[in-house]
């Protein structure tokens, strides 16, 4: 897995060269791999991990050195604060290295031991000081008390000093690694001389009097020692004894050192050896050594730290920054301002408690675009930089909304108030940009915290500028509007020079107004005029508005609104019918957000609108002329999209007015709106269409009333279209959000229609950002439907995709909080099957925490499950034995109740699981018999979930030859396939999974004897009685189920494409009847077909029955024509069948009408007397085929087949027939590349053949070509 910032969570700071190296020597794992940074880190990175002792977890460190040459508590802030805004989930810092120690009696400190910021006593671990002398008589002066370090450190701290009182630490091992005594070997000579003796000599104390030297008791190791107190922090080296002994004495500090009190970013804490005793007595002897002990202590620190521990800690990180956007790179000048901005929010802030600055202007001045200029480029001077759209209240609230789900934890009180109070509170530095603030009816200092930090605000209106300091940002300036025209015109800075004189013409006509100019640009930049020819379309522009649209003209945004004109105008004078509907497209964004408009909105109507249309022409239907929706008037939708009661033919007749739900009306709509971005009318971004709020409010003012009221009622219609099948799924008149409540798992799991639930949610799910009527609903539930469907439907990226959106909801909710765990239970249960590393690295972090807590949870239980599965695919059956025995002593606790609770289902088939992977079957055997009583309480007898469980015990019995239990199986598993025509709560695959779980077993019981006789001779005559010898094997069985009678059907052969189950429910049991008399003498092209993966066919000789790639079925294979083998190479290719598809190809003598009608004639001229198909309708032969599926108990399901013919070898195409027992048979000629989809679509109910005939009515050829 590629390391990311967002992995580190511990950082590793060193002050020399030497302190760097031995910390990455002490690393369990030195990662070698490089994480781009953001643009305003400096430091370099080295990253590690740390092993946790008794876990595979480990810590992933980020070790960052001070820069060479520079020392002290401002070099080491401007690392932290890189390291602090670079790793957006850092949760502490560790400061290790050397420092200089103040030796007593009574704390014994010498050479090489390590001291540790945290004081006995509970005072403060760091004392910053600014000292006045650093020698003699010098007097220190304490400037603040830094007790930074987290309590998950100092509790590590006191574990390690109790664990160090009875046996040497695990660090003295570390010091006897050989590449660190290669870099820090421990000197022979530890001197301690008096306090008041002063150095003499140059580097060395060979010239010191000995006489002077303390005599200490001698140690009974070399080991290093470790000592805890408080450490003082300052900007100069101390180097004197006395001074050194009178602070120890007064504020009880052990050691001295220079950069700790610099890293007041995040929780940290000190770990120092020592180096030399504070005196003159210096020299760097001990440097390596000292440095070396501190950095092995600081592994055993972390070693014994719970990563849960650290999990539950909060981030550091500059997580919080909402900003909606980058800066636009047209953005020019300003620099006057930015500079004015950081003296008034950054510069100066404690001149003011909460500094406000108002960018006032017009609309579209480059207000917003200034804010997100200044926040983008100083974003590192704020703890946190949050942007509130205050267009309107509610706008605002959502805002603040957001803000609150931010934090970690997130806040309780989300209401703009409760955020507010919680700014004001807080003593980080945080940035507020109040935009949009132009609504003269909102009172915008009540959202404006009391005190603490710093606030933009934009607006229109002049009265705000009292508010706080700012500036007016109507003009830009000539140059600076200049230098803008000429940017958005495309012009280089090679070709600007001879442009300059037209572009003043243009500022000075446009006011130097900056949208206005951009637009401009646009326009010129299109190819629509020069830059000499721009102000006469202006003028020409300016007057119709003068004419038709006073309101506008008269508007202080007159001259603005008229650059929007400029390029309406020439959309409209276009002959270009994209120019034509960009317009008609313009009208409906006025009625839609215009931030982030979803285009899907408009193909899911197109959609919508074809099925309805047909659906009533074909039905007959009438509807009501004037609907709900047509009653509401225009101006009374400002904010909500109203109520639309029912859907009738009408909305699909508004929708189509718009020009943009056609037939193809994705491709269509991405012309109108490139049309549209080409003249800066709209932003695109990942297929969704923003609007600058002047040119939102231009396109609806710019409509008359008629044409405002015809605009809302396609835009209401269009919408409601798109997401119609949220209304059909409820009572008529349901409002939208009521219809979700509706929706339940259980229901949708019983019903087994995941495709169906599908075309439900994701249409809610696209619409999401679309329709605030939706607002309110919980995503949660969305996303968990969401996963359920792609997951039954085999979808399984797209299930994890949902799944990991739905835990990023509650992934800032406390670890142990109900809505997190059951997210990430769901998102683990999808991980471990194709992302085993990943699952296990997932649930470490969060696994430790339970085993504190007293009250078991169905979550964590399953959690532990999978994480005891990932230790098994990752061949770690020690940590998945552990985890197993935790949650299974939770579900003994629950199992003993008299009504265990449904939810340990799921969670006794996942113990099962691994109980099997374990090759412990009897004790998975005993789980699953449980796990089945169970469901028997609450759940059907053909409930798909129920089902599983007993094909599972069904093989497990078989695994242990319990044929007594066993045949209980088989009678619940018969039962349910005796009933399987006459319930539709048992879908497809799961019928078919069941049908060959319990072929299995009754093979297995000897119930099937005359089958296996014809299996075991059939094979007999194929490939010798060797092989018939043998027992089949359970995927054999599972697969060939059993074979005809010799004798029966003579002239039909049926062979398996490919019999591998598929998780695509919706794309197995497909059928295809080959015409062999038509294929044999068939002479074709040559052109090489790509090989179909591990083909099987019938033999020649007429003897029926399955057969598989087996030498003999090889040799079948081989005698094919090769205008056979090419024919339906070219289907496979041209159907895109995947490989995992299951499909039966069936070889019949003759089929020789080509059915081109509806119903076809009995053959006249039968080819082969012998053939049962001979003068056969299509309806007849599907009837044989449904008499041999019953008589041989094969899989094919002839109901919806496709015929291959002799016209099938001249233009690529097959005859699609559906046919049942008491069915209508329709028939009609269809391409290669639309029959495997037609088929898929009959099968699972998403289309009828009749749909199809009508299509291909309507072509040339009379041929079904797909869509």
């Amino acid at each position: 897995m590629a390391l990311t910032l967002a992995h580190i969570q511990i950082g590793w700071i060193s002050a020399l060269s030497i302190e760097a190296l031995l910390a990455e020597i002490m690393l369990d794992e030195l990662i070698e791999q490089t994480i781009p940074l953001p643009p305003n880190d400096n430091n370099i990175y080295r990253y590690g991990r740390i092993k946790i002792n008794g876990s595979d977890a480990s810590h992933i460190v980020a070790i960052a050195q001070l820069p060479l040459s520079t020392t002290g508590k401002a070099s080491a802030a401007t690392v932290a604060n890189n390291m602090h805004r670079t790793f957006p989930n850092l949760k502490f810092g560790i400061m290790v290295g050397i420092a200089g120690g103040v030796w007593t009696a009574k704390e014994d400190l010498r050479l090489g031991d390590v001291v540790v910021g945290v004081p006995d006593d509970g005072g403060p671990g760091i004392i910053q000081y600014d000292l006045g002398k650093s020698v003699q008589d010098g007097e220190l002066v304490t400037k603040g008390n830094m007790n930074k370090a987290p309590d998950v450190l100092r509790s590590a701290a006191g574990v390690l000093q109790r664990k160090h009182m009875q046996k040497p630490g695990d660090y003295v091992s570390s010091l006897e690694i050989a590449e660190v005594k290669r870099h820090a070997s421990r000197p022979s000579v530890d001197n301690l001389f008096t306090k008041t003796y002063i150095h003499r000599g140059g580097g060395s104390c060979e010239d010191c009097d000995k006489a002077h030297l303390i005599t200490r008791p001698q140690r009974l190791d070399l080991n290093p020692r470790v000592h805890y107190g408080a450490v003082a922090s300052g900007d100069q080296v101390v180097k004197d004894a006395v001074f050194a002994a009178k602070i120890r004495a007064k504020h009880k500090i052990i050691c001295f050192e220079m950069e700790a009190a610099g890293l007041d970013a995040f929780p940290c804490l000190v770990i120092r050896g020592i180096s030399d005793y504070a005196d003159t007595h210096k020299n760097d002897d001990w440097h390596a050594y000292a440095a070396a002990s501190a950095a092995a202590y600081a592994k055993e620190l972390l070693s014994v730290v719970p990563l849960t521990d650290v999990a539950e800690l909060p981030h550091t990180g500059n997580i919080h920054w909402n900003v909606p956007r980058a800066p636009n790179p047209l953005f020019t000048g300003r620099q006057a301002l930015m500079d004015d901005m950081k003296k008034h929010l950054i510069a100066e802030p404690k001149k003011n408690d909460r500094p406000v600055f108002v960018l006032q202007g017009i609309g579209g001045a480059g207000k917003s675009e200034a804010a997100i200029k200044f926040a983008t480029e100083n974003q590192d001077n704020f703890w946190g930089i949050f942007w509130i759209d205050a267009d309107n209240k509610q706008s605002a609230e959502q805002g603040f909304a957001e803000i609150a789900k931010m934090q970690t934890p997130p806040l309780i009180d989300t209401t703009s108030k409760g955020v507010l109070r919680w700014l004001a509170n807080i003593k980080e530095s945080w940035l507020l940009i109040l935009d949009n603030c132009d609504d003269s009816m909102m009172d915008f200092a009540v959202y404006m915290p009391s005190r603490g930090g710093s606030i933009i605000l934009t607006t229109r209106l002049i009265e705000c500028k009292i508010l706080g300091t700012g500036a007016n940002l109507d003009d830009l300036g000539r140059d600076t509007a200049t230098q803008l025209l000429l940017r958005a015109c495309g012009y280089g800075r090679d070709n600007q020079e001879a442009h300059i004189p037209a572009a003043k013409v243009v500022v000075s006509t446009l006011g130097q107004h900056a949208l206005a100019l951009v637009h401009a640009g646009a326009y010129i930049k299109k190819g629509l005029c020069t830059l000499d020819e721009y102000v006469l379309s202006f003028r020409k522009e300016q007057a119709r508005l003068m004419k038709f649209n006073p309101q506008q003209q008269a508007s202080r945004y007159g001259s603005v609104y008229a650059t929007f004109e400029v390029s309406a105008e020439a959309l409209a004078s276009s002959e270009d019918h994209d120019c034509a509907l960009a317009l008609r497209l313009l009208n409906l964004l006025a009625f839609l957000n215009r931030e982030a408009v979803e285009e899907d909105i408009f193909s899911r109507a197109s959609d919508q609108c074809h099925k309805m249309e047909k659906a009533w022409k074909k039905n007959g239907m009438q509807y009501p002329k004037c609907p709900t929706v047509s009653s509401m008037e225009y101006d009374r939708v400002t904010d909500e999209l109203g109520r639309i009661d029912h859907l009738h033919i009408w909305h699909c007749e508004k929708a189509r007015s718009s020009g943009v739900v056609e037939h193809q009306a994705t491709t269509r709509l991405r012309f109108a709106r490139t049309r549209l971005a080409d003249l800066s009318l709209i932003r695109v971004d990942d297929n969704k269409i923003s609007m600058h709020p002047l040119v939102h409010e231009w396109a609806r003012t710019r409509l008359d009333k008629a044409a405002l009221t015809i605009a809302w009622e396609q835009t209401v219609s269009i919408l409601a279209l798109s997401a119609v099948d949220l209304y059909w799924t409820t009572r008529r008149g349901a409002r939208l959000g009521e219809s979700y409540g509706a929706i339940h798992r259980d229901a949708i799991c019983e019903a087994g229609d995941y495709q169906g639930a599908l075309t439900l949610f994701e249409p809610l799910y696209e619409c999401y950002s679309q329709l605030s009527i939706l607002k309110d609903l919980q995503m949660e539930c969305l996303f968990e439907n969401l996963v359920l469907v792609h997951k039954n439907l085999g979808n399984s990226e797209q299930a994890i995709f949902f799944a990991e959106k739905n835990f990023q909801l509650w992934k800032t909710n406390p670890p142990d909080s109900t809505r997190r765990l059951q997210a990430l239970a769901i998102l683990s249960v999808l991980y471990i099957d194709e992302h085993a590393k990943e699952a296990v690295a997932l649930l470490e972090d969060n696994v430790t925490l339970y085993y504190k807590t007293s009250s078991p949870n169905p979550h964590w239980i399953i959690i532990m499950m999978v994480l005891a599965q990932g230790y098994i695919r990752l061949k770690k059956p020690n940590g998945a034995m552990s985890h197993l025995a935790q949650a299974r002593s939770q579900l003994d606790r629950f199992l003993a109740d008299d009504t265990p609770p449904p939810w340990l289902a799921p969670a006794m088939g996942l113990t099962a699981d691994i109980y099997f992977a374990l090759e412990e079957f009897s004790i998975g055997a005993t789980l699953l018999e449980k796990r089945v009583n169970l469901q028997s309480s609450y759940l059907r007898l053909d409930d798909n979930r129920r089902l599983s469980s007993l094909r599972k015990l069904a093989q497990v019995y078989t695994r242990l030859e319990d044929s007594r239990k066993l045949k209980q199986v088989v009678e619940l598993l018969e039962e349910v396939i005796d009933d399987g025509q006459k319930t539709i709560h048992t879908d497809f695959k799961d019928s078919k999974l069941t049908g060959k779980v319990l072929a299995y077993a009754q093979w297995n019981l000897a119930q099937a004897r005359r089958t296996r006789q014809s299996v075991v001779g059939i094979r007999g005559q194929q490939s010798g009685q060797e092989e018939a010898a043998s027992n089949p094997s359970a995927s054999t069985v599972a697969t060939e189920l059993t074979m005809p009678p010799q004798g029966r059907l003579p002239c039909a052969q049926v062979a398996d494409l490919h019999t591998d189950q598929s998780p695509r429910r919706a794309k197995e049991y497909k059928t295809v009847l080959v015409d062999r008399s038509r294929l044999k003498n068939t002479t074709v092209s040559s052109t090489p077909i790509p090989k179909i993966v591990n083909p099987s066919a019938a033999e020649s000789t007429g003897i029926p029955g399955y057969l598989r790639e087996t030498t003999a079925s090889r040799r079948a294979r081989e005698t094919i024509s090769q205008a056979k083998a090419e024919i339906m190479n070219r289907l496979l290719i041209d159907s895109d069948i995947d490989e995992e598809d299951t499909w039966d190809f069936v070889f019949v003598d003759s089929i020789d009408h080509c059915y081109n009608k509806p119903s076809a004639v009995p053959v006249k001229a039968p080819s082969n007397s012998d053939s049962p198909f001979i003068s056969k309708t299509p309806h007849e032969c599907a009837q044989l085929l449904l008499e041999l599926r019953k008589d041989t108990d094969s899989e094919i399901i002839p109901h919806y087949s496709m015929i291959m013919d002799e016209r099938s070898l001249q233009d690529d195409t097959v005859l699609l027939v559906t046919a049942g027992i008491d069915a209508p048979v329709y028939t009609v000629r269809a391409t290669f590349g639309a029959s495997a989809q037609a088929i898929v679509l009959y099968l699972t109910g998403h289309r009828g053949i009749e749909e199809d005939i009508e299509s291909a009515s309507q072509e040339d050829d009379g041929v079904y070509h797909g869509r």
